[in-house]
């Protein structure tokens, strides 16, 4: 992309807060001026030169560069590409985010945004029979937004609720399916997830303990999600030989 960290550190400022980019007047004074780029703006349309402005922390202006654009701060971005922040849509950050909170690997990728949670979450966090970790004292997911945004962090982060996390919560790693009072507990963390803000339900399902979950379950379980349009999300059962089977798998459940 030709991303400088420059460039790519003020794309988390000024793209992270901001779902629409409106176009300001040329003669309009703004904080920072980015000119000279190559813009690829997440519309689908081919790049175009132009510039670039924010106020505060809003994007202001993104269009041609007009006679009479003007900023407090003028950046040349020397025919980079400035574009919105990216997506990573599968990462595992969940704590490693409070080691780290400047996520420079990240933001120097142009990454503003990450979606956890497949295989484990951040909740559930307590396995069965074991005490809490002290570490990580939230006790719901809400309290899990709660903490990370106390802390400050310099991404977007956005999680499912994981089908290891759901059974090591309910069932700890018994290789057996659950019983019917289990699949009622595991269901009703979902719900709570999901009240909170998950984005669906997930599993690994060539990992342990999910790998147990049988299809059946699986259904049973993402329905919990459903009335809140939840996503399902999905490491399949098979990459190789079964590769067939597990599409299949997946697509019946998602259906």
């Amino acid at each position: 992309m030709g991303i400088n960290r420059a460039l790519s550190a003020l794309a988390i400022t000024v793209t992270a807060a901001c779902a629409s980019v409106p176009r300001g007047p040329a003669g309009t004074r703004y904080d920072v001026l980015i000119t000279n780029a190559r813009i690829v703006d997440g519309t689908g349309n081919p790049w175009y030169r132009g510039s670039v402005a924010t106020v505060g922390n809003r994007i202001a202006y993104v269009g041609p560069s007009l006679p009479g654009l003007t900023g407090r701060r003028v950046i040349d971005a020397h025919d980079q590409v400035v574009a919105p922040g990216f997506i990573d849509m599968l990462g595992h950050s969940e704590t490693s985010i409070l080691r780290g909170p400047h996520a420079v690997s990240k933001i120097t990728q142009g990454i503003t945004s990450e979606i956890t949670g497949e295989v484990s979450s951040a909740w559930p966090n307590v396995a069965f029979g074991e005490q809490p970790d002290p570490r990580y004292p939230w006790r719901s997911l809400g309290g899990y937004f709660d903490y990370i945004e106390s802390k400050g962090i310099a991404i977007n982060l956005g999680t499912y609720v994981a089908g290891n996390s759901l059974r090591e919560a309910v069932m700890g790693e018994a290789s057996r399916h659950p019983t019917d009072a289990e699949m009622k507990q595991m269901g009703a963390l979902i719900d709570s997830a999901m009240r909170d803000g998950a984005m669906g339900f997930s599993v690994g399902l060539i990992y342990v303990p999910s790998a147990f979950f049988s299809t059946e379950e699986l259904i049973a379980l993402t329905k919990y999600a459903t009335p809140y349009k939840g996503g399902y999300a999905a490491h399949i059962r098979s990459e190789g030989t079964g590769l067939l089977d597990a599409i299949r798998g997946t697509i019946r459940i998602a259906a």
